[in-house]
């Protein structure tokens, strides 16, 4: 992706950068060139500008439209680095804006990139595995498809991304896996955080000696400071079977069947499942990626499924890290994400999820808008809340258990950004219409911060655990540092 834009994209990209930097406003770009000099002057071989390929990497994203023309990128390699670049960003006579970018797989725009100071943790590769505390250090530059390789050779595994290529952001927004039913989401199988708060200092997070912090950094995303490594549990993982199954549009009423009923009767927690609704400017499918947690071919909680005539079938007996790695999506110029929680998936919101998505579809082809893919997908878990051990930033109770459903439109022109933002958001705000109506979620049931778009409000992502997470703010970054980001569910 990195070298091979068109000069037709970099234009655009460039349009959609210019647009941000009006709403940046003078004082931003005074400070990000301020900013900048100065770390040339303190850290010169991690400091680099427009023109170098260095540059290059540091401000590239998954998406073209995520990616921005930054003042200067820098690649800390080091806690110590971090510390100097956070203090400069934060000087009272500089105030400049920044990003932190990890895996660089943020859709929304401005979550991880910036006009100002890109911070790329590309050099944070710290990996320590210890057998006999069942628990494994990684720095913030990990991929979790790459982590799961890594740990495949000791038979274990972590709760993570389901996705190859996705960075450790996943811990900040709660972390939903395909152990999660078993395990728990992401945030609660984290042990500590290497953490360089907003002033600068670097402590280690632990629930015994910061329990604010480590409550802050489950699921409160880059509000309390730059995260340069974080402990996890590791637990047995040993060969499974899973695969995706495509399935015609002219048995949809079956797999809508098999999916209501696998999400009302599920109760065995190894079995986990995606099932994805695709629409594409040539056709319309169902689409089912599984996961069994043992090598058994053709599990008993997807017989149902595996009944149904289907047009591909890549089901095996696997590994863990390898599913992961076959489940990767090619680049593409612009998409977003959102979400509707729901409890359960009946046949009603299945039928209503066909005819928004079709319909969202229609509208931005009449509307002469780039439509690339769009998808919707069900995940239905089980038992998925019941492994807190401590409170988290995002609230998720056994009281009332929902599960992260997701949109996500592709787009191919960076000048639709905004048109295809609020189209996903009004599929969502149809979609939960029905939801409610079937008495499978609330209005104000709190939306997967990793899942919600642009432009949601922060209640709404953190719920009741806004107020905590305020005064944490308010106690520890007292001249609002973490603000100067700009974008990202900020408080």
């Amino acid at each position: 992706m990195l070298l091979t834009r068109s000069l037709e994209s970099l234009a655009a990209i460039s349009l959609v950068s210019g647009v941000m930097a009006d709403s940046a406003g003078s004082s931003g770009h005074q400070g990000a060139a301020g900013a900048c000099a100065l770390l040339q002057q303190k850290v010169p071989h991690i400091v680099h500008f427009p023109g170098t390929l260095e540059y290059l990497t540091n401000i590239d994203h998954y998406e073209e439209v995520a990616t921005q023309d930054s003042a200067c990128g820098v690649t800390p390699k080091m806690v110590e680095d971090v510390r100097i670049i956070i203090r400069t960003v934060g000087r009272d006579d500089v105030r400049s804006p920044f990003a932190i970018k990890s895996g660089g797989h943020a859709l929304n725009p401005g979550f991880s990139s910036t006009l100002g100071v890109q911070i790329s943790l590309q050099n944070f590769l710290d990996f320590e595995y210890d057998s006999k505390a069942q628990t494994v250090r990684l720095g913030s530059a990990w991929t979790w498809d790459a982590v799961y390789e890594k740990l495949q050779p000791e038979n274990v595994t972590v709760v993570g991304a389901r996705i190859s290529g996705v960075g450790m952001g996943v811990l900040f927004g709660g972390g939903f896996s395909w152990y999660t039913n078993q395990h728990g989401l992401a945030v609660d199988n984290v042990i500590a955080f290497d953490l360089v708060l907003p002033n600068g200092t670097y402590v280690n997070v632990k629930q015994n000696s910061h329990p604010d912090l480590y409550f802050g950094l489950r699921g409160g995303l880059n509000n309390f400071g730059i995260v340069t490594g974080a402990t996890l549990r590791t637990w047995p993982s040993g060969r499974i079977w899973g695969g995706n199954i495509e399935y015609s549009i002219n048995h949809k009423d079956q797999v809508i069947k098999a999916v209501e009923e696998f999400s009302m009767n599920n109760k065995d927690e190894k079995a986990q499942l995606e099932a994805t609704y695709t629409v594409t400017s040539k056709r319309a499918f169902w689409q089912v990626l599984f996961f069994y947690d043992a090598p058994v071919a053709s599990p008993i909680p997807f017989r149902r499924f595996l009944s149904i005539p289907s047009t591909k079938d890549t089901t095996k007996i696997t590994t863990h890290s390898q599913l992961v790695k076959d489940s990767k999506f090619p680049p593409v110029i612009g998409s977003y994400f959102h979400t509707v929680p729901i409890i359960h998936y009946t046949a009603r919101i299945l039928d209503v999820v066909e005819k928004t998505i079709n319909a969202s579809y229609a509208k931005s082809l009449v509307d002469e808008r780039s439509a690339g893919v769009f998808y919707w997908i069900a995940e239905p878990f089980f038992n998925h809340y019941s492994h807190i051990s401590y409170p988290s930033a995002f609230p998720h109770s056994t009281s009332n258990p929902t599960t992260p459903s997701c949109f996500w439109f592709n787009y191919t022109s960076p000048r639709d950004v905004e048109y295809f933002r609020q189209l996903i958001k009004d599929a969502g705000t149809e979609v939960q219409k029905a939801v409610v109506q079937e008495g499978q979620g609330h209005w104000d049931d709190v939306k997967y911060p990793n899942y919600a778009v642009k432009g949601t409000a922060v209640e709404e992502v953190y719920g009741k655990s806004l107020d905590r997470m305020r005064a944490l703010k308010a106690r520890i970054d007292r001249k609002d540092v973490m603000g100067l980001q700009g974008e990202g569910f900020l408080i």
